[in-house]
């Protein structure tokens, strides 16, 4: 069996995990999906959409983990908010050699920080990909164009590029209406 990674990137509230859930859906029994622990907004042992869909899911602290948790009949690895692995440096070595042992390997997550800036761990592994899929929805502001970045509205100050999020947190923006909530 030869293996592959599939990235789902974007912005928030773009599908990602949707897509992500679809693909493991296909994979049936042969699939298994983890998410950062870090990432309880919808449930502790699901990945959810958005829009409320649901696959059971493994919280996992370090991606290296991942290898004490297979069995045989896996085929298909999942990793849903891929992006919050930024700073753990089993991530990346973790997805290649999954992918090098055969498993499909399909990612979900953020392209950029609410700041605009890249996430090194996702722009690494989309360059490696061998389906890459940006996904984008519209601009919550001007509801016309799409939106690239994630932007932070929350009540809480931000203190590092990775804090976990959802409604009411973020919003997607367009570059331009970005700009002018930036002051730019």
């Amino acid at each position: 069996m030869t293996g592959e990674i599939t990235l789902y990137w974007g912005t928030m509230y773009s599908g990602k995990t949707s897509a992500l859930i679809s693909d493991l859906i296909k994979a049936g029994e042969e699939a298994i999906c983890f998410k950062p622990m870090i990432d309880n907004r919808y449930s502790n042992d699901c990945i959810v959409s958005h829009d409320g869909i649901e696959f059971p899911a493994t919280p996992i602290q370090k991606a290296s983990e991942i290898f004490l948790l297979l069995d045989n009949k896996i085929t298909t690895i999942g990793i849903d908010e891929a992006s919050l692995f930024e700073n753990d440096p089993t991530f990346v070595p973790t997805v290649l050699k999954l992918r090098d042992m055969g498993y499909h390997v399909i990612l979900s997550g953020l392209d950029r920080t609410s700041e605009d800036t890249i996430f090194t761990a996702m722009s690494y592994l989309a360059s490696m990909a061998d389906n890459c899929v940006k996904l984008r929805t519209k601009c919550s502001d001007c509801k016309t164009n799409l939106a690239t970045i994630s932007f932070y509205i929350g009540s809480e100050p931000k203190t590092s590029a990775i804090k976990v999020g959802g409604v009411g947190e973020y919003i997607p923006l367009c570059r331009s209406c970005a700009n002018k909530r930036w002051g730019k």
